[in-house]
């Protein structure tokens, strides 16, 4: 890890919204979920269309 990474993590820990932005990663984990249970519908169907 180099000094300015770490310093960046220093800065966002500190900052007074911390709260917020650990939403915003709660919000961006979900996306992700929703997207990846929506490409294995979309590749179940694709499957099934080849039959």
């Amino acid at each position: 890890m180099n000094l300015t990474l770490l310093s960046m993590i220093a800065k966002f820990y500190s900052s007074r919204n911390w709260q917020g932005a650990i939403l915003k990663l709660k919000d961006y984990s979900m996306l992700f979920q929703n997207s990846q249970k929506f490409s294995n519908k979309f590749n179940i169907g694709q499957k099934y269309n080849q039959y």
